[in-house]
């Protein structure tokens, strides 16, 4: 096994609160632990067991130490880990892994600790397939480190037992759970026991016949408690449930002209008339209409023709058949599911628009589209999104991805590619996007996760990026320490000084950051470690050819704070002249005033000026310099 260097949030391990993460290389393992809420669903009388070979689970996880488990997204694979695993410990001891690796390796697993529960979901593929010895070797690995792990796959990534070499005893294939009983329990765990009488309705039998999943189960118990008991039918709740099928089958135009608004619509819900109809003209150009202005102004009025597509009209805001709640996520899924074969027709349509529609009816279109994203785990569709929302239209790119990288399904893989996205030569736009999203609510949330990230923005950063800055000023607001402390770590490591020079300066160029800098803890300014610090870090920005520039611009600043009492005179004036020590022979201080104007020995300059030719001369005590800094 490659040995992993012991560091904070560079290359090793990662020690937070929060989470852990442990590096080989660029590829890595992020370790958090599983919060009390997501045990909820375990509870006694909420768990509802799943189907197939269940009753096995308990015993091959005991025996084995290892339990793979094998069934469909949405199954409730996670819920039923989760349950064998408290089942062994204690809730407080039970981690879940999130890898980001190229093909899963037994090399990259990282150090855990004797008697503590693991999940580890493998349901998305790798780039490169695990080798088949792998499971063997997982079953080694929690036999040697005396844990308990559980794997969660689905039978696509699974394949035929390819990885089960050696270590077929310790799989066992799911199913769902039954759908009735767990919507039932989600109602009475919820405090709406008095809604469970309206399974019974004869408008649910078609549901129970289909056999949902437990998400779609999850999802049925949501909709039930949105709804009015006095004035919400059962069968609008459960058209709702079946995204309204009968009314799509029976309702959707059979002209392009309605279809292509009422695709639009769903798409736009609540945004104005002439964005929608904007869209739906995009479309059919789109789809090979030729459309010639004799065309369009042929057309009949525009307000029969969204009467025509189904469209309600108030004022300037249109909807799509507004009473028929849940109606526009039902149509965009339809429109994905019944035409596949146009889909990446449709997925150039619809990210040409939320790069040309106003802001508000885009990012209407951004929030429509993020959730097929999520819903059909659509890479493709998330970077074709990315990569439409650039320069002004960027705060759209990130709220989609914020959101992305918080979702509960399809976070981790959108964590993923926050990393990943940076490898080789990024753009500068790239890096400053996911600078925004780290810096951002993802941030705020999951502040390690988000560091590990920033890191990496940092190390393919310009200096003087905008985004850089306000993302670690902002996260440092928030956790000043952890950001601090990781930035000293990356100072440490020589793989990561240019990120760790970027990052400071980028913390730095901020009065916020400054001040951060100054005040992390009580006394600070005046720790000889803290003021060495200082020196160092600015030694090496200046020492660096593509930062040198940016760290002038710091001191600049640094120095107007200072005289205005928001930074301490003193320990920024010895900081900047032992600094700048090693370059006082090159008339460094030429480079901080007007070509003609001379060093005043009393100013800011020539204080900072006499520290550095003392330094120069002799190791010089901070008392020895009091007189030159007090002037």
């Amino acid at each position: 096994m490659t040995t992993l260097d012991v560091d904070n949030h560079g290359p090793g391990t990662v020690f937070a609160a929060e989470s852990q993460v442990f590096y080989n290389g660029d590829e890595f393992i992020e370790i958090r632990p599983v919060s009390a809420d997501e045990f909820q669903a375990c509870e006694e009388t909420r768990f509802v067991p799943p189907t197939g070979e269940w009753d096995e689970t308990a015993r091959k996880l005991s025996e084995n130490r290892l339990l793979v488990l094998l069934g469909d997204l949405g199954s409730g694979r996670r819920t039923a880990a989760l349950q064998r695993l408290r089942g062994l410990c204690e809730t407080s001891r039970i981690y879940e892994l999130e890898p980001v690796w190229s093909r899963p390796r037994d090399q990259l697993l990282p150090p855990v600790t004797r008697g503590n529960g693991y999940l580890l979901d493998m349901s998305e593929p790798t780039p490169h397939q695990p080798r088949s010895e792998f499971c063997k070797q997982l079953l080694h690995w929690v036999q040697k480190q005396e844990i308990y792990l559980i794997v969660t796959t689905t039978p696509e990534v699974w394949g035929d037992d390819r990885w089960a070499a050696g270590a077929e005893g310790t799989v066992a294939r799911l199913g769902s759970p039954d759908a009735r009983l767990l919507v039932e329990r989600e109602l009475r765990a919820i405090g709406m026991a008095s809604r469970v009488a309206i399974l019974s309705d004869s408008a649910f039998e078609p549901i129970w016949k289909s056999k949902p999943k437990a998400e779609g189960a999850c999802r049925l118990a949501k909709i039930i408690t949105k709804k009015a008991p006095d004035t919400d039918l059962p069968t609008d709740i459960a058209n709702e449930y079946l995204d309204w099928r009968e009314w799509i089958d029976k309702q959707l135009p059979d002209n392009l002209d309605a279809r292509a608004l009422l695709w639009s619509c769903a798409f736009c819900d609540g945004g104005k008339r002439k964005s929608v109809l904007r869209m739906a003209e995009n479309l059919r150009r789109k789809l090979g209409q030729k459309r010639t202005a004799a065309d369009i102004l042929s057309d009949r009025p525009a307000s029969k023709r969204l009467e025509d597509a189904k469209i309600e009209r108030s004022e300037d805001v249109v909807r799509l058949a507004p009473k028929q709640h849940g109606l526009p996520a039902a149509v965009r899924r339809h429109l994905w599911d019944e035409y596949e074969d146009q889909v990446e027709v449709l997925k150039d349509w619809i990210v040409t628009q939320v790069a040309s529609l106003p802001f508000d009816d885009a990012e209407r279109v951004v929030d429509a589209v993020l959730s097929l994203v999520i819903e059909y785990r659509d890479d493709d569709l998330l970077k074709k999104l990315r990569d439409a929302l650039t320069g002004a239209r960027r705060p759209l790119a990130v709220h989609a991805l914020s959101r992305a990288a918080l979702d509960p399904r399809f976070g981790a893989h959108v964590r993923g590619r926050l990393y990943t996205w940076l490898a080789h030569s990024p753009s500068q736009e790239l890096v400053d996007l996911v600078a925004e999203v780290c810096g951002g609510a993802f941030g705020e949330q999951k502040p390690t996760m988000a560091l590990v990230r920033l890191r990496r923005a940092a190390l393919k950063s310009q200096p003087g990026s905008l985004a850089l800055a306000n993302a670690f000023t902002n996260l440092a607001t928030h956790y000043p320490s952890q950001v601090l402390g990781a930035i000293k770590d990356w100072f440490a490591d020589s793989s990561s000084r240019k990120a760790a020079i970027n990052a400071f300066l980028a913390l730095a160029s901020r009065e916020q950051g400054a001040r951060i800098i100054f005040g992390v803890s009580a006394g600070g300014v005046a720790e000889p470690d803290f003021r060495d610090s200082l020196v160092s870090y600015f030694q090496a920005a200046l020492a660096d050819s593509a930062a040198k520039q940016a760290a002038n611009s710091v001191m600049e600043e640094w120095k107007v704070l200072a005289e205005e009492g928001k930074l301490d005179k003193r320990t920024t004036v010895e900081a900047f002249g032992m600094a700048l020590a090693p370059w006082i022979k090159d008339n460094v201080m030429q480079r901080f005033l007007p070509d003609s104007t001379q060093l005043d020995m009393n100013s800011f300059w020539g204080r900072v000026l006499a520290v550095g030719i003392q330094q120069t001369m002799s190791s010089v005590s901070p008392e020895t310099n009091a007189d030159v800094l007090e002037g």
